[in-house]
């Protein structure tokens, strides 16, 4: 190699090569899909942006949540989410979006972006893959690493695994 550490080759337009077992959106999204960015699909600000992650994650605190564990005080949810019980609610909704990822990561095992192993779970391949077939991974990605399984963003989440479904055929 001359000069720079890069070796440059020519990818067919209507493809993309994913050059790492780590490819994807960055680790922590949870701003992004917050906000409603990063992802393919149109966006949408989500209702939870305005509190903000502040009044959910280091609100009133238990022993297990809220204050500084930043993990989630569900009591905290119930000031605009007046109707129910939070645990039910948020239960049967992540559960459903669990679904569909579980699905959409099937079908990129199947279209070579991801693999899956009992260890580690799903993550990327090394490889080139159509510009359908990265949208609908990069979709996945931005989900699955958000780890709220929706709840930061329920209309924009449901927008990325829809695009994603589409994209492949689900």
């Amino acid at each position: 190699m001359s000069g720079n550490d890069s070796i440059d080759f020519i990818v067919d337009d209507g493809f993309v090569y994913i050059n790492s077992s780590h490819a994807g959106p960055h680790h922590g999204p949870q701003a992004n899909t917050l906000s409603g960015l990063g992802g393919y699909g149109e966006s949408s600000t989500g209702a939870h942006s305005e509190s903000g992650c502040v009044n959910c994650h280091m609100g009133d605190a238990t022993e297990t949540a809220g204050g500084h564990t930043f993990a989630a005080n569900l009591a905290n949810c119930t000031t605009c989410h007046t109707s129910g019980d939070m645990d039910s609610f948020m239960g049967e909704y992540q559960d459903g979006i669990s679904v569909r990822l579980l699905a959409i990561a099937e079908a990129l095992v199947v279209a070579n972006a991801l693999s899956v192993d009992e260890e580690e779970g799903y993550h990327p391949n090394k490889g080139l893959v159509t510009d359908d077939i990265f949208k609908a991974f990069w979709n996945y990605m931005m989900v699955d690493e958000d780890h709220s399984h929706g709840i930061h963003n329920p209309e924009y989440f449901n927008t990325l695994l829809t695009t994603a479904e589409t994209l492949l055929g689900l």
